[in-house]
């Protein structure tokens, strides 16, 4: 087996709001967008089967 690790993530996330507000007359309001969001994370395991077939990966990350 093999240990394991992750350094880096790119994510796209769409946002959407609509919303109604209500002060002196009623509003609608709404927005949609996309944003991206890099993300760092080091993390690390070594993967062990005390079961037969089913394993376990304990991780350390920072």
């Amino acid at each position: 087996m093999r240990a394991r690790t992750k350094i880096a993530g790119l994510h796209r996330i769409s946002i959407a709001t609509d919303r109604t507000v209500t002060i002196a007359a009623t509003d609608h309001l709404c927005a949609k967008f996309n944003a991206n969001a890099w993300s760092g994370r080091m993390e690390g395991g070594y993967p062990f089967a005390p079961w037969g077939g089913t394993g376990l990966t304990p991780n350390a990350a920072a």
